[in-house]
């Protein structure tokens, strides 16, 4: 009987102290998603305001692009590599900071990014991952809409980030991100909400 009593704590302990580094561990990835959608929205808030800026200073197409080229490299280089580029709508005309040219047929006011964004009138939006159009590959984005009510401006994160992050959190295994109703609103799907962020 106490054998068997003495058994029981230790198991209990060592399950108590499993579900604990588990829940720390989810916690950890956690933050770090919070922390990339973060800076994110601080990345397409400064090309949202500097977009502005340029076509109010009746800048051209072109020059919009080397703005956003400049500023994806910047970013890539000294923000996180993991950000795969900026990009926008821009007056009817699509903007990408990466070089990418789309196939004729591509419509920006089609994609996930813009729809959301316009949903979401003037507030940066994380967008439900979908397949990039240009990388073919699973995407998270951050838009959002600026002052003429139909451009939008992006930031795309590489989905690949998100698998990192849980795979060094949970030994590989796994896990669900949660983020807090005071960072964002909107749907939740599995535990992530998508929509406008706060």
């Amino acid at each position: 009987m106490l054998i068997s009593g003495y058994y029981l704590k230790i198991y209990s302990s060592t399950k108590e102290s499993i579900i604990s580094r588990g829940e720390a561990r989810a916690l950890k990835a956690a933050q770090q998603f919070s922390s990339y959608i973060n800076t994110e929205k601080i990345i397409v808030e400064q090309e949202k305001f500097t977009t502005e800026k340029l076509l109010g200073d009746g800048r051209s197409h072109e020059e919009i692009v080397g703005y956003m080229t400049a500023y994806t490299n910047m970013v890539q280089t000294e923000v996180n590599d993991k950000i795969t580029g900026v990009y926008g709508y821009i007056q009817g005309e699509y903007c990408d900071g990466t070089g990418w040219t789309p196939d004729p047929d591509f419509n920006p006011k089609e994609r996930p990014w813009y729809k959301a964004a316009t949903e979401n009138m003037g507030h940066p939006t994380l967008v439900e991952p979908y397949v990039d159009a240009r990388l073919g590959s699973i995407t998270m984005t951050v838009a959002q809409t600026i002052d003429d009510g139909e451009s939008v401006v992006a930031v795309d994160l590489s989905f690949d980030m998100l698998k990192e992050v849980i795979g060094e959190e949970t030994d590989g295994k796994g896990s669900n991100i949660d983020m807090s109703d005071s960072q964002c609103g909107g749907r939740r799907k599995g535990n992530v909400s998508w929509g406008r962020l706060r």
